[in-house]
């Protein structure tokens, strides 16, 4: 079996790799972003939304945002953004938003990754056939559908993509060491560490690859390829790597610095060590588990606390003693053994829960690397056990065939699962029914629906499975905002940060500035809306809500830079360009203003509000035509607005512009503006007055005009009232009202 590919089969087993995973993830290109950290890293991640900038890959290259150290990661997000608004640009979109072109860019680095992994280890063994079903096994395999179907983990597979380069750099090192060839190898190794620190661990496995395949330590077993030079000793295979420990050292640093000041490192008191290490013992096993019978995969597998049973514990740990006992005897005898089982548990020790990030126990992207190892010891210890038989090449090919397809067709249906969230958290409450994590993600799917008291249900279901679980305390303050219930709100809002002060989510503040500001607590609302800034100064949403805030306190200056501080980072937010647009038309800057309004229509059509402050806008700067455009939307969108009925009817009633005036269609909107104020505003009526005047229905208009005149006095207004009276001697007369344009109606 042991037998190196010509060309031929070298493009033939790169082309069936491809080919297996098209298979599974052709289906990936129309699935939309999940609420599973998605928002966070891409939809609502200002800087990839912005695209590729000199100024956004510093801020890549410098930032922490996400609790991470990540820059090619987000920069590949940002080329995403790119050919996004490219292919929609030419009327191509695919998933929702042009989300499915994030997911195909996992593809292809996953396509890359895996084909790589076939060359690198042909090329250290010269065994063909053993590296193609590794290479196979790892594009293919149901635990690797999470980092490739989930767009949030292109850190794994880019990561991964680098590990790939790595290897194959140190291979090219190896074979003849220079110092050109030293510098490519510390490259691909930085760019890997820039992708995702799981790279810290790839010096001792190229320490490990040392011994075999490369056979470059003293006394190590040789394979059938002798253009490795062998070491004079060990010592000098681990000075040789020192540059890359010493970057591994300053990666875990500021990895574990980054995770630590945004509160993702789990609490002491909560994940003690006693808890850790149990956790660690049996997920190794627990991935071994799954890697043999791929079933019950789900993103999101709660931490068991102190639940495990202790001789669960005890039997993963004398397993791990045992099995690595029998690598360490076999060592020269069956190298690969003691190689891919360190491989596979050195690995998975920065992920392993042993520094516990998050609240979960295990996740299926964490064996993206570790995997291999595994599947190094099946595939040369298969064929090492099987020597032996007459039909070996026949049997095992068959085989390999059988598993590579079987795994394919659990791959296709585990991907599938990826496509929304609700068939995402669907199946996972399927296989987990008290995930709080699934529970959170549906009733956030629901609330995103407009389906609340549904959501409510979720949220809650959430909390009795885990009481701490900030995320769903601050949904559930969502869903009492929405539903105008704001104490309850709030209390939920301050429920979240109370759980876990630990925890520097900005939108926890946000929400809870928000709805403070809501009910008038201005300071407080102020306070809660500068602690959001100040752990995501560019959260998008954030300035805005502050400029609404800033203005109710008469703070007009500075509620417009927050306004303008948020169309920097946000240049389509239809909110911030309208608040904007109408502060800037109270301070008569009239055509900065119709701009800004123009520009939040464009973001939001069906934004009524700012379609009616965009013809007051336009009046003001003299097109009464574009106004009745705007009067018009703004009705039509908004029904209950009295507003919006009495701005239409009053310029369609006194237009001085015959083509204009349109009296039938100002009665109706003027009888909607009264009904919607119950003939209680004086304005009202005086429009109704007007509109029945253009229709030569004089004695209405009269009448109409009188009440008016009666209602102004009554509740003060003077100098309306005189205004009215006059107008109604017109209509006593016989003659409609006509007058400039005005936005005062």
């Amino acid at each position: 079996m042991g037998k190196h590919c010509n060309g031929f089969a070298n493009y033939l087993v790169a082309a069936a790799l491809t080919l297996l995973i098209l298979l599974i993830y052709s289906q990936v290109h129309d699935f939309s972003l999940t609420y599973y950290d998605d928002p966070e890293n891409i939809s609502m991640n200002v800087r990839v939304q912005q695209g590729l900038s000199l100024e956004n890959i510093r801020w890549a290259l410098t930032t922490t945002y996400a609790n991470f150290r990540m820059p090619l990661v987000w920069i590949s997000f940002m080329v995403d953004r790119e050919i996004i608004d490219f292919l929609s640009s030419r009327g191509i979109v695919m998933g929702a938003d042009g989300s499915g072109v994030y997911h195909l860019t996992n593809v292809l680095i996953h396509i890359v990754g895996s084909v790589l992994l076939f060359v690198v280890l042909n090329r250290m063994t010269n065994c063909c056939w053993q590296s193609a079903f590794v290479a196979a096994l790892f594009a293919v395999h149901p635990l690797h559908v999470e980092p490739v179907a989930w767009a949030t983990s292109r850190k794994d597979v880019l990561s991964g993509l680098f590990w790939m380069l790595t290897m194959l750099a140190y291979a090219y090192y190896a074979r003849r060491p220079s110092t050109m060839r030293y510098m490519l190898l510390l490259l691909t190794f930085v760019l890997g560490l820039m992708a995702k620190p799981m790279l810290v661990s790839l010096p001792l496995v190229l320490l490990m690859l040392d011994w075999w395949p490369l056979g470059r330590i003293v006394g190590s077993p040789k394979t059938s390829d002798s253009r490795f030079p062998i070491f004079r000793s060990p010592l000098f295979a681990i000075t040789e790597k020192l540059p890359l420990f010493v970057l591994t050292a300053l990666s875990s640093f500021l990895a574990y610095s980054a995770q630590q000041q945004g509160g993702a490192l789990g609490p002491v008191d909560t994940y003690p060590v006693g808890v850790r290490i149990p956790n660690a013992l049996v997920s190794y096993f627990a991935y071994v588990r799954q890697t043999i019978w791929p079933t019950g995969l789900i993103p999101f597998y709660p931490h068991p606390g102190r639940t495990l049973p202790e001789v669960l514990v005890a039997a993963c740990a004398i397993g791990l003693i045992l099995i690595t006992f029998l690598a360490v005897r076999t060592r020269r005898t069956k190298p690969y053994l003691i190689v891919g089982w360190l491989w596979y548990l050195t690995t998975l020790v920065p992920v392993s829960g042993l520094v516990q990030v998050g609240n979960h126990a295990r996740a299926d992207r964490y064996t993206y690397i570790p995997l291999i190892g595994l599947f190094v010891i099946a595939a040369w210890g298969v064929s090492e056990l099987t020597a032996a038989w007459k039909y070996q090449r026949p049997i095992l090919a068959a085989a390999a065939c059988a598993v590579i397809l079987a795994f394919t067709a659990i791959s296709h249906r585990q991907a599938g699962y990826w496509r929304d969230d609700f068939t995402l958290f669907d199946y996972t409450l399927r296989v987990s029914p008290r995930n709080p994590v699934a529970h959170n993600d549906i009733g956030i799917a629901l609330l995103k629906q407009g389906k609340l008291r549904e959501s409510i249900k979720h949220f809650n279901a959430a909390l009795e499975v885990w009481p701490g679980y900030a995320t769903a305390y601050n949904n559930i303050g969502v869903v009492y905002e929405g539903l105008g219930r704001l104490d309850e709100a709030v209390a939920n809002y301050e429920m979240a940060i109370s759980v876990a002060p630990y925890d520097t989510d900005p939108c926890v503040h946000w929400n809870l500035g928000r709805t403070l500001g809501k009910q008038g607590r201005i300071t407080d609302a102020i306070k809660e809306l500068s602690a959001a800034l100040r752990i995501a100064p560019e959260f998008p949403g954030v300035h805005n809500d502050l400029g609404r805030v800033l203005e109710l306190q008469g703070k007009i200056d500075e509620a417009i830079k927050c306004f303008r501080r948020e169309l920097e980072l946000v240049p389509d937010n239809g909110d911030a360009h309208f608040n904007l647009g109408r502060i800037l038309l109270e301070q008569k800057r009239k055509s900065e203003a119709v701009r800004h309004l123009q520009q939040a229509i464009m973001s939001k059509p069906r934004f009524g509000a700012a379609h009616l402050e965009l013809g007051h806008a336009l009046l003001a700067v003299g097109d009464q035509a574009g106004a009745i455009r705007h009067y018009r939307a703004a009705f039509r969108l908004m029904p209950r607005s009295s507003a919006a009925a009495n701005s239409l009817a009053w310029n369609l009633a006194t237009s001085p512009d015959a083509s204009l005036r349109n009296g039938q269609e100002a009665v109706r909107a003027a009888v909607k503006a009264c009904r919607l104020t119950k003939y209680a505003d004086p304005s009202a009526l005086d429009t109704l007055a007007a509109a029945y005047a253009e229709t030569g229905n004089f004695r209405e208009a009269v009448r109409n005009a009188e009440k008016g005149v009666w209602l102004a006095r009554k509740q003060g207004f003077k100098e309306l009232a005189e205004e009215i009276s006059k107008r109604a001697t017109l209509y006593r007369t016989g003659r409609p009202y006509h007058s400039g344009p005005t936005s005062q109606k």
